[in-house]
C-alpha cells in the first residue's frame, strides 16, 4: 500500500493529462474518479488486514513489504541497542493501524531486547505477605 504522498506523487506521474483533457472532456472529473476508485481500494484492503487473525496478518504481503522498509529505514540494527543480527523483529508499539502502520507504531529489535520489552510490558503481579501467626 502507498503512502498518501507517494501515492499523490506516482499518480500523478502517471498520468498522461493531454489525451484525458482530449478523450474525455474534462480532466478534473476523471481525476476525481480515479481518485475515489484508488481510494475505495485502499480502504477495502485496510479492512481486510485490519480483521485477520494476528499470525495470519503476519503472512500477508503487505505485512512482508512493510516489515522490509521498517528494517531497511533503521539500517538493519536493533532501535534500543544498535546489534547488527539476522534475527531482528519488527515490534508493533500498538495496534490501533494494524494495516496501515505508521513508522513510529513500529520500532526494529533484536530478539534479546524484544523480549526484554514484553517482560516490561506484563503487568506486575502483588505479592502477598505471609501472615504471621503473632497479635501484632
Amino acid at each position: 500500500m502507498l503512502s498518501a504522498e507517494q501515492f499523490s506523487h506516482e499518480w500523478v506521474q502517471q498520468r498522461d493529462w493531454d489525451r484525458y483533457r482530449h478523450e474525455k472532456g474534462s480532466w478534473f472529473y476523471v481525476a476525481i474518479e480515479e481518485i475515489l476508485h484508488y481510494a475505495f481500494k485502499q480502504y477495502s484492503e485496510y479492512l481486510v488486514l485490519s480483521t485477520l487473525d494476528y499470525p495470519d496478518y503476519l503472512k500477508t504481503d503487505y505485512w512482508l513489504k512493510r516489515r522490509s522498509e521498517k528494517l531497511r529505514a533503521a539500517g538493519f540494527r536493533c532501535q534500543l541497542c544498535g546489534q547488527n543480527s539476522k534475527a531482528l523483529q519488527v515490534h508493533h508499539n500498538n495496534y490501533e493501524r494494524r494495516g496501515i502502520e505508521r513508522d513510529e507504531d513500529l520500532i526494529v529489535l533484536c530478539r534479546s531486547c524484544h523480549k526484554h520489552h514484553h517482560q516490561h510490558d506484563k503487568p506486575k503481579k502483588k505479592r502477598r505477605r505471609k501472615r504471621d501467626g503473632g497479635n501484632g
